[in-house]
């Protein structure tokens, strides 16, 4: 009986893993704007220009460096990792690279 429930415990623990990441994207392109005051990103990807809504507690560096939106500039290359929030994409995560 125990030895049922631990595995019943196992793969619940896998489902909720699993559905967690697959609520998370990650998106590369170029910073076309940033409006900090609104918490808002657009980058250009190999599909067009996509805007996202940055969270508050948004972790973001650039060159390495901690960093906040209003050192992003037009041009950096970034990454983006974004979660499903009351459905729409909202970015958790920004690593940039400063434009060369």
């Amino acid at each position: 009986m125990h030895r049922l429930m631990n595995v019943a415990f196992v793969l619940l623990s896998f489902a909720l893993l699993a559905a967690g990441q697959a609520s998370a994207a990650v998106f590369e392109g170029k910073v076309v704007s940033v409006d900090d005051d609104e918490y808002e990103i657009v980058i250009a990807t190999k599909a067009g220009d996509k805007e996202f809504d940055v969270d508050d507690n948004c972790q973001i560096t650039r060159d390495g460096k901690k960093a906040g939106l209003d050192d992003l500039e037009e041009g950096d290359v970034v990454k983006l990792t974004t979660k499903a929030q009351k459905g729409a994409e909202v970015v958790i995560k920004i690593e940039a690279l400063s434009a060369q």
